[in-house]
């Protein structure tokens, strides 16, 4: 008997499912692994869900939620952001599946991906093995992320920089 399910928030709300506990698990883990970014979860993505821009893929095993991926999906953007995979589990096997199922709902195989430098180690074989770019570094006040795949997203970012530079010097 395989005691391992994946489902998804958008697959939930169309089944008339309460989500607001599977919510509130996935904020608790929020709370820890990702705390700078709860404020953005509730004001972002809980509202992204409704409007289906947004959704959360997820891990339970025996009814324990195990591990989930934030995705966007927009005209400009297919992203996957807080990656979480319990410790101590075996993170090969969740993290293709979850990456499998992240690329299958944001309809692409090179999705952006931003995971903090914390979690990298964990899953830099898998991300080398899918041969994602590693494009751009963030950095904040108490942390670094690294974003694969993000491609449009920095030559959105650079053309707007351009043009901000270009105004700029006609303006002097």
């Amino acid at each position: 008997m395989n005691d391992i399910i994946y489902t998804d928030i958008q697959t939930c709300i169309e089944n008339n499912i309460d989500i607001s506990n599977i919510l509130n698990e996935v904020k608790k883990i929020m709370e820890i692994e990702y705390p700078e970014y709860v404020n953005w979860f509730n004001e972002k993505v809980i509202p992204g869900l409704y409007i289906k821009e947004r959704n959360i893929i997820l891990i339970f095993k025996k009814n324990i939620l195990i591990g989930f991926v934030n995705l966007k999906k927009t005209k400009k953007e297919r992203k996957m952001s807080n990656l979480y995979i319990m410790k101590n589990l075996f993170y090969n096997k969740y993290f293709n599946r979850l990456t499998n199922l992240s690329m299958e709902w944001l309809e692409t195989k090179e999705p952006t991906l931003i995971i903090s430098d914390n979690e990298l180690d964990k899953y830099a074989g898998n991300i080398l093995e899918k041969k994602w770019d590693a494009t751009r570094i963030i950095k904040d006040k108490n942390s670094v992320y690294y974003v694969f795949n993000g491609n449009d997203e920095f030559n959105d970012i650079r053309k707007s920089l351009i043009k901000k530079s270009n105004k700029n010097v006609y303006n002097h």
